[in-house]
């Protein structure tokens, strides 16, 4: 009787919705309690319904086999209980990591966005360490939209961003900054950075972007800057997007770093 406790309150809460699953467990908890109690002074006043004539050994051997059922069926139940909230629990983990990533991750070129990338941004300034930032920007994207249609738009994006990843994987971290811009956080030197970016570039230029039977190449402007000590994230974005513009309006489909333009 006393096991059929823990069983009402698993049992009413995994299947029945609303206040029922808390006030039929309770009500099953004291008719229990009810019955248990007529059955004691039953006892101790009439004596047993069933009178079993064994020996006392006997009776403590069925005494001991329900004991063990009783405190079985209380193992169990919280068992029970205890699974179905690691479940609960771990399908609560995996929806914030879900959501987490909605926050933090654009959902078109699955790039870290502006907001997520500002974390970076903090980290890499508490460490005191030399970076770079890279301004990348699609080279007549607009004309792609306008001649061929957003959704070839968008696939030129996404296929962009994943050669930047690629190419950027374990040297630093990638966002979308807006629209067609990328920035790339390099946490490599200058010189090295520019090797990146021209990597980028080349593998940009090379890539045939295909969408329905229709194929074309696209090119990628990219500015690079190397962060000065005292200077905000704020300045050295201002630089790599200068140096980005003067690629803009020099040729396109190039690098631009402190050594081509100021």
């Amino acid at each position: 009787m006393i096991g059929l406790i823990p069983f009402g309150y698993y049992m009413c809460i995994t299947l029945i919705q609303g206040r029922k699953k808390y006030y039929i467990p309770t009500l099953l908890g004291l008719v229990v309690l009810i019955c248990f109690i007529c059955c004691r002074m039953i006892s101790m006043f009439w004596g047993s319904i069933f009178p079993l004539h064994v020996s006392k050994f006997t009776e403590l051997c069925i005494y001991i086999f329900n004991s063990i059922c009783n405190f079985g069926f209380l193992f169990l139940g919280t068992l029970l209980f205890i699974t179905d909230m690691l479940a609960k629990n771990n399908q609560l983990v995996s929806q914030n990591i879900a959501l987490d990533n909605m926050a933090s991750i654009d959902p078109l070129t699955g790039l870290f966005n502006r907001r997520s990338m500002q974390d970076y941004f903090d980290a890499v300034m508490k460490t005191e360490e030399a970076f770079c930032l890279v301004m990348c920007d699609i080279d007549n994207f607009k004309k792609v939209n306008d001649t061929y249609g957003h959704d070839f738009g968008d696939v030129v994006l996404k296929e962009i961003s994943r050669i930047i990843q690629d190419q950027v994987r374990g040297h630093g971290q990638v966002c979308r900054w807006g629209g067609e811009e990328i920035l790339i956080l390099s946490q490599e030197k200058l010189d090295r950075t520019c090797e990146i970016a021209e990597r980028i570039r080349a593998s940009v230029s090379e890539h045939v972007f295909t969408l329905h039977e229709t194929s074309i190449h696209c090119s990628l402007t990219l500015g690079v800057a190397s962060h000065r000590p005292g200077n905000t994230i704020e300045d050295t974005i201002t630089h790599s997007d200068r140096r980005l513009y003067y690629g803009k309006q020099n040729g396109k489909n190039r690098v631009v770093s402190p050594f081509d333009a100021p």
